[in-house]
């Protein structure tokens, strides 16, 4: 159970680091996990901090092409992928930014993230 609990916690961990989490704005998610599977986390997040979160589902491949389609511009803040694939094509894109999140940074290993920190 607790390794369930180490990657959902690490995700909240990076909700908050989302300049709108700490703007008291929106955040807004796409993701290629089930709803069913995500939304509960959501829910408790928001509950817990008061920040709304909008979220985008559908497969990586579509989440990839809107990404890379809006561009500088798209509304999305964090990236869900299902696995370490569709994260290698995110960063192969140029969809990704890199983040300097310490608490992310001491909690994860070298190995579970990109050399310059556009993933994790």
């Amino acid at each position: 159970m607790k390794y369930l609990h180490q990657p959902m916690l690490l995700l909240l961990a990076t909700l908050m680091l989302l300049p709108a989490a700490q703007a008291n704005d929106e955040i807004v998610v796409y993701s290629a996990r089930k709803e069913h599977l995500i939304k509960p986390l959501f829910d408790a997040y928001t509950q817990k901090s008061g920040v709304k979160i909008r979220y985008i589902t559908d497969k990586a491949g579509p989440l990839l092409a809107r990404l890379k389609a809006e561009g500088a511009n798209t509304p999305a803040d964090l990236l869900i992928t299902v696995d370490a694939g569709n994260l290698w094509q995110a960063a192969e894109q140029g969809v990704l930014s890199p983040i300097d999140p310490q608490i992310l940074s001491a909690n994860v290993p070298e190995h579970l993230r990109a050399p310059d920190n556009s993933w994790f």
